[in-house]
């Protein structure tokens, strides 16, 4: 399933709707299915909150790209918005730490994330790439594509073993 376009409350539902129409065709285990649906949730509120109060950068947001491929392994998916360097610095560091936790290590973290109950400047305590690393099981990776106006086009990489 592949979409590009402006990330609304209405593409987030249209996506949802397709991504679990698509699962039911290929008979995902239900426990896979799950997971997919809340990272797909999970990133799609990422890009629409990154943007919902830059009405300057609309065109930007028109670029933001979701792309879901599987095989016979794994669930790939690839969420891309633009973001600027400053924001692609912090978004590298947190995932690089979180990468760095062990599973034990990852879900104190997850604890002490949850009950420091503060609220970053996008309106989220900052949970979302935690419980994503969490609920896949695997590493998160990333790519980044500057482009000439400064700002870089961002990609999270997420992969949800088949089992």
């Amino acid at each position: 399933m592949y979409y590009k376009g402006d990330i609304t409350d209405n593409a987030i539902s249209l996506i949802i709707e397709q991504m679990e129409t698509c699962l039911d065709q290929e008979q995902a285990p239900t426990r896979v299915r799950k997971k997919i649906i809340y990272m797909i949730i999970e990133c799609l509120q990422n890009i629409y909150n990154y943007f919902k109060d830059k009405p300057y950068q609309k065109v930007l947001n028109d670029e933001s790209c979701l792309d879901i491929k599987n095989d016979a392994y794994s669930y790939t998916i690839n969420a891309s918005n633009y973001i600027t360097d400053e924001s692609s610095q912090n978004i590298i560091k947190k995932i690089e730490y979180i990468n760095s936790l062990s599973t034990e290590e990852l879900h104190e973290f997850y604890l002490k994330v949850l009950s420091s109950q503060q609220v970053s400047s996008s309106g989220g305590a900052g949970l979302g790439l935690i419980d994503i690393a969490r609920k896949s099981g695997t590493k998160l990776s990333y790519v980044l594509a500057p482009n000439t106006n400064g700002d870089i086009y961002f990609t999270l990489q997420i992969s949800i073993l088949n089992n």
